[in-house]
């Protein structure tokens, strides 16, 4: 299984980078990163660069080449949001949510005790919840859970509201300057204030990704 990112750089430069279980490629250069290694997410803020690496290892580059930051324990991570230089916040199976800063990783008790954890279910993954998403704007955090909802925090992690309820079925959420979108079981939705409020399109079929780049 491959995802995608795709990031504009600064003079309008744009890199399209899969993570693939062979590494990480540059689409348009066709550069690889991370050459052999099981990549399973890639993201990039400003010049940083991080990868899950084989569900457990978390690694960085900031320019002077990939090394490993941390390793996750008891869970495997999925998904990674750069939220600032040298933190990273890594969705899991099971739907947790762990902040790596600077190299120490803790597991975020206040996203495993929000309200109706207990009624979340994914049936692609016989019953076990899993973080799908994570996005970031303007100091917020958005957390999509498969299937339990959309989270936000405006407090760093330490308490978090719930902006879009289990039934929408949020498969993916992403943020840039100032909309926040939601890739839904029946079609699109958008915020342009920080998920408290929402417009959106009903389609007859499942988007599975929709994506905004800056």
């Amino acid at each position: 299984m491959s995802t995608l990112l795709r990031h504009s750089e600064v003079g309008g430069q744009t890199m399209i980078l899969a993570a693939t279980v062979e590494g990480v490629h540059d689409i348009e250069t066709g550069d690889t990163v991370l050459d052999g290694r099981d990549v399973s997410f890639v993201a990039r803020r400003a010049t940083e660069s991080w990868a899950v690496v084989a569900g457990r290892k978390i690694m960085r580059d900031s320019g002077t080449g990939w090394y490993e930051v941390a390793r996750l324990e008891g869970a495997t991570g999925l998904v990674a949001q750069p939220v600032r230089d040298n933190r990273v916040l890594i969705g899991t199976t099971g739907a947790h949510v762990v902040r790596i800063d600077d190299g120490d990783v803790e597991r975020l008790a206040s996203f495993d005790c929000v309200s109706y954890r207990d009624s979340w279910k994914n049936p692609a993954a016989a019953g076990r919840p899993d973080v799908w998403s994570i996005a970031s704007e303007r100091g917020a955090v958005f957390v999509s859970v498969h299937v339990g909802g959309l989270w936000r925090s405006r407090d760093d992690g330490q308490s978090w509201t719930n902006v879009l309820a289990p039934a929408v079925d949020v498969h993916q959420v992403v943020a840039a300057d100032g909309l926040v979108a939601v890739a839904a079981e029946h079609g699109i939705g958008f915020s342009h204030d920080g998920g408290d409020s929402w417009s959106g399109r009903r389609m007859a079929y499942t988007p599975h990704t929709y994506n905004v780049w800056r």
